[in-house]
């Protein structure tokens, strides 16, 4: 994470992470709506979509 007001506040997220298929393209609609209010634009159906989750294991924060 990257903080625009002080970039000297951090954070370091280790653990382990699996992907997950989004054959629905559902993340991108879910994201969109909540930050802009309007649909993504269209993909292509030969674009392959794939979500990364991550479980923490170690959270590390930093600030100066």
């Amino acid at each position: 994470m990257f903080e625009l007001e002080n970039p000297y506040n951090s954070v370091e997220i280790r653990g382990t992470a699996e992907l997950l298929d989004d054959l629905e393209k559902a993340l991108p609609m879910t994201l969109s709506h909540r930050y802009l209010g309007i649909d993504p634009p269209a993909e292509s159906d030969e674009q392959t979509r794939l979500i990364v989750r991550v479980t923490a294991q170690k959270v590390t924060t930093f600030s100066a």
